[in-house]
């Protein structure tokens, strides 16, 4: 839905980072490794033991972040899966709090099952008016091929875009608008340059080589058709989390599955 003839005003915005890969979470996709024992307490199951020590983590997390509003949102932990319910007024504060979690060391995968409360819904020509000039005065997106369309507070955003990390600013920036209950996003990557997955791989290998301090050799980079697919054991959440970014950001990427690991607690 493009505009309509009556005054705009200006869309109120939430700003804040968030780390993203082709659902968001630039951790998706994540499994789990063999258990850490030094985390068992007598007479308690391990799994038990980290559990409760993970579920505490995510919560000093989410409370340590001032996106979010910790008080609203629950958190529950079993085998290192973390279940998050509540309630939260934006789309942008339910991706914050699933970030947050996918942070904590010993989470296996996030089951986001956070409301997106809305006291009203603004009416669905407002709404995309807000949504088409959001994308419009954005310097990182070209919004001149992008379709907005709203029905009942779902933002469904259709076309072309030049780049993966133009794709993930635009539907953040429609998740940040106060009144949006949802992102549909079927915006599809069409690179300025034609650049061939051998060529993808190795530029984002040599990046990785020269940005990152740790052992990057545990990644295996496999491009297929411009989606790249990470792969391999990391040591931490944070180097998860950077090689999901630069390869966000690697010219000619049409998408991104994180199927990097974690060493469970």
């Amino acid at each position: 839905m493009h505009g309509n003839d009556s005054p705009q005003r200006k869309p109120e915005l939430r700003l804040g980072v968030l780390f993203f890969s082709s659902h968001f979470i630039c951790e998706e996709g994540m499994t789990a490794s063999e258990d850490n024992e030094n985390e068992r307490l007598d007479g308690m199951p391990s799994h038990a033991t980290s559990d409760e020590v993970i579920a505490r983590l995510v919560v000093d997390e989410l409370y340590w972040d001032s996106r979010v509003d910790a008080s609203k949102v629950q958190v529950e932990v079993t085998d290192g899966v973390v279940t998050l319910t509540g309630h939260v007024p934006t789309v942008a504060d339910r991706y914050s709090a699933e970030a947050d979690a996918r942070m904590i060391h010993g989470v296996v995968t996030v089951k986001n099952q956070i409301r997106v409360d809305v006291p009203e819904i603004p009416p669905d020509p407002e709404l995309g008016s807000n949504v088409t000039a959001v994308l419009a005065w954005s310097p990182d997106v070209d919004s001149s091929d992008i379709e907005v369309s709203v029905i009942e507070g779902v933002v469904t955003l259709r076309g072309t875009v030049r780049s993966y990390w133009e794709k993930l600013r635009a539907h953040l920036l429609a998740a940040q608008l106060k009144g949006v209950v949802r992102v549909v996003d079927e915006l599809v990557v069409v690179p300025t340059q034609s650049r061939s997955d051998r060529e993808i791989a190795d530029t984002l290998a040599k990046t990785l080589e020269r940005r990152l301090m740790e052992d990057v050799n545990s990644v295996q980079i496999t491009v297929k058709n411009g989606v790249v697919t990470l792969r391999g054991n990391v040591t931490n959440a944070a180097f998860r989390r950077n090689v999901c970014e630069i390869a966000e950001h690697t010219a000619g990427v049409t998408g991104v599955h994180n199927e990097l690991t974690l060493p469970k607690m």
